[in-house]
């Protein structure tokens, strides 16, 4: 029976941070869809910024490059605030526009299958809302005191089982966004002992901080576990307080000044009265910005290149006086080989009597401390015969942070097509049959990155994952997810009109698209030097792939152009069935809040 009936097609979204706060109002503003189902774990909005909360935390991007275009902020009080200030924005733009009524909070996803047949992605969640409250006895008696929703966000928490003992619960959507990140996925290192919570005094991971943590460190022997971006921030905190710091550091990274003088009242105000103004402010520093960042990962011997090299130089040299302390800590790879960080007091804090860098390799976490071996922690073969030296501590914190390696555990599991498991489909995993009825294992010859532009996946129908490896990157993540979120509604928009029971990526499409990332990152700076990066991935016989976006050609901007106009033909595109319900093409609002886009945040 052929029917004139037309419905909107149902578009979830997993995730309340930046791009899922991004995603839901574009849906709403820019397209016009109204049936949107969109939960977030936490019982606020924020995602990373929400989650952590250490010490001395701040945005490595200028604030004012870290913003939503549509939403300037003339308001910021340093050019890196803290992540209260940030997280306090974020709320800010949330309620401003009217996101917050588009969510239910407190609600963890917890998978999600695709049916074929139907056409629908069914999305798993469990209401955390149910889970009874810690008493304030209970809070007392703690020695790590965490917020409640802690317990029900990480596997590591003594109360995991509390959430894993909730019942499911369930929506379906013609279409899904997959906004979570592996931020939000704390993690402990591959050292034996460290899983498996051998020490016996307070231990916990940077990104899940105990609101009495300084406390805990008082006069205390604290262990320092990782040496990358967190530490930066956290070393300087710690110091202070801790009778005795050990920073166990393996790699090091180029470590930039920071400027990071308060703006006067009186800028502040001349923001506030012309936004013209601050939109000009905030287009040239972008420009200048970014383009000393994509030329120095990207072009080997630029004056960029040189500028970080010299800066990071003098930051190290003006502070640490110590040749073989400098040695140590100066990278043997160029910038952006792994990720440039920026702070004024690290140096100096490693400088101070009551902080040590320990170099040694470790080799296990036990009751009362690390156990080392007095062998470069560089080396990749553990020397058997090095000396062992065992290190007491009151206090072990790990900042070892987030990228999806062994032992981290949060990434929501996703069925596609044909079964497709998700963990395995983005990484270009493929089985391997077992012989004579054994399991099947796991081919990792061709293992990396496997999406199309970093937003959708092969055996994935109707899913998009906007800011995944492979997109836009060296720009701000707000930025990216913007062009990345315009990106997929297009894409919707095309499926919606052309009545699809669904679209999808095709595999020889995603080929196209990481031959390209491949060529293209051959020789760059980037791809150089440190094993350890959170956008390189190893193979068993020692190959690696970088898919990060970076120029592909002579036009720096050449994915923007890609965003703007998608390849069609790249999709295989399955029409609805014949006497099928078709789509009700959404209207976007006459008046649309993005339409204050020049209003800033006051």
């Amino acid at each position: 029976m052929v029917t004139s009936e037309r419905v909107e097609p149902r578009v979830g979204i997993i995730g309340g941070g930046i791009t899922g706060i991004i995603t839901a109002l574009f849906l709403r503003e820019k397209l016009g869809v109204k049936n949107i189902i969109a939960i977030e774990r936490n019982p606020e909005f924020g995602g990373t910024w929400f989650e952590n909360s250490y010490p001395g935390l701040s945005c490595d991007i200028p604030a004012h490059l870290y913003s939503f275009s549509f939403a300037m902020n003339p308001n910021w009080s340093v050019p890196y605030p803290s992540r209260d200030e940030l997280l306090k924005y974020i709320v800010d733009v949330v309620d401003k526009y009217e996101v917050r009524k588009m969510f239910r909070l407190n609600c963890a996803a917890t998978r999600g299958v695709w049916d074929e047949k139907k056409g629908v992605w069914t999305v798993y969640y469990k209401d955390i809302s149910k889970i009874k409250p810690i008493s304030e006895e209970e809070k007392k008696a703690s020695v790590l005191q965490f917020p409640d929703w802690v317990r029900a966000s990480d596997p590591l928490s003594p109360q995991w089982a509390e959430f894993e003992a909730l019942p499911e619960e369930s929506f379906e959507c013609e279409f899904l966004y997959n906004t979570q990140k592996p931020t939000g996925a704390p993690g402990l290192p591959d050292i034996p002992g460290a899983r498996e919570h051998a020490f016996k005094g307070p231990v916990w991971h940077r990104i899940r901080w105990p609101t009495n943590g300084l406390d805990l460190v008082k006069g205390k022997r604290v262990a320092l576990i990782g040496c990358a971006a967190a530490a930066v921030q956290l070393v300087p905190q710690l110091q202070p307080l801790a009778s005795h710091v050990s920073v166990f550091h393996r790699t090091p990274n180029h470590v930039m000044h920071r400027d990071n003088h308060p703006y006067s009242e009186e800028q502040k105000e001349i923001w506030r009265k012309n936004p013209a103004e601050l939109r000009k402010f905030r287009t040239e520093f972008e420009e200048k910005f970014f383009k000393v960042w994509i030329n120095a990962a990207f072009v080997d011997g630029s004056p960029e290149q040189k500028f970080i090299l010299e800066d990071s130089k003098a930051n190290l040299y003006e502070n640490i006086k110590d040749e073989r302390l400098r040695e140590i800590l100066w990278p043997e790879f160029m910038p952006w080989g792994r990720r440039v960080t920026f702070h004024d007091k690290f140096y100096k804090s490693l400088t101070e009597p009551n902080v040590e860098l320990v170099q040694d390799r470790i080799i296990c976490i036990n009751e009362n401390g690390v156990l080392t071996a007095l062998q470069n922690a560089r080396d990749v073969v553990h020397d058997e015969k090095a000396p062992k030296l065992q290190r007491d501590f009151d206090v072990i914190i790990y900042g070892t942070g987030w990228a999806p390696q062994s032992g981290r555990k949060g990434v929501v599991p996703f069925t596609g097509r044909d079964h497709m498991d998700f963990g395995l489909s983005s990484m270009n995993i493929k089985l391997k049959p077992g012989e004579n009825g054994a399991k099947p294992s796991l081919d990792l010859s061709e293992f990396g990155f496997w999406n199309y532009m970093g937003e959708m996946f092969e055996g994935f129908p109707n899913y998009f994952a906007p800011i995944t490896p492979g997109a836009m990157t060296f720009i701000s993540l707000i930025e990216n997810a913007e062009k990345s979120v315009d990106w997929t509604l297009k894409i919707l928009k095309y499926a919606i009109a052309r009545n699809l029971k669904s679209i999808e990526v095709k595999r020889e499409a995603i080929e196209w698209w990481t031959n390209r990332l491949d060529k293209a990152v051959e020789g760059a700076p980037c791809a150089s030097g440190a094993r350890n990066s959170y956008f390189k991935l190893y193979r068993p016989d020692g190959s690696f792939t970088a898919r990060i976006w970076y120029p592909l050609s002579d036009s720096p901007r050449e994915l923007e152009q890609l965003l703007l106009y998608p390849i069609y033909s790249h999709f295989d595109q399955t029409p609805k069935e014949d006497g099928a319900v078709k789509w009700a093409v959404p209207t976007p609002p006459e008046i649309s809040l993005l339409d204050k886009a020049y209003e800033p945040l006051v």
